[in-house]
């Protein structure tokens, strides 16, 4: 058993699965609130996942953009249905889309560093 080390962690499941693990060293007498977050390789931003999102007219929609970078990241997206809406600080797009069709959306996220942009359809 690991007595020196507190590992905490929250999994979320949106459209996609993500995770944040948290992970400290505890000493004796180490304060226990100061958190290092692992995180990409990467400063720069960039999006994962997949280009290609569905779903059923009707339906609520629930979509986060799966990107990486430095934080703080923010979204924007062009071309969304008139019915969605998205959160440009945390890259999530719902609402509920009345009529079936094929919408091709531009998503881009950015930081201080940089942008990344893909086709979303």
């Amino acid at each position: 058993m690991h007595r020196n080390k507190l590992v905490s962690g929250a999994i979320m499941v949106l459209a996609i699965a993500c995770a944040m693990l948290l992970a400290q060293p505890v000493q004796a007498g180490a304060a226990q609130n100061e958190p290092v977050i692992a995180h990409g390789d990467s400063p720069i931003p960039a999006i994962n996942g997949p280009r290609v999102v569905g779903t059923t007219p009707g339906r609520p929609f629930l979509f986060l953009i799966p990107a990486t970078g430095e934080q703080p990241l923010t979204y924007s997206a062009k071309n969304l249905p008139q019915a969605l809406n998205l959160d440009t600080k945390t890259g999530i797009i719902t609402g509920t889309v009345s009529k079936e069709g094929t919408y091709k959306v531009d998503i881009t996220v950015s930081n201080k560093l940089g942008k990344a942009s893909r086709k979303l359809t």
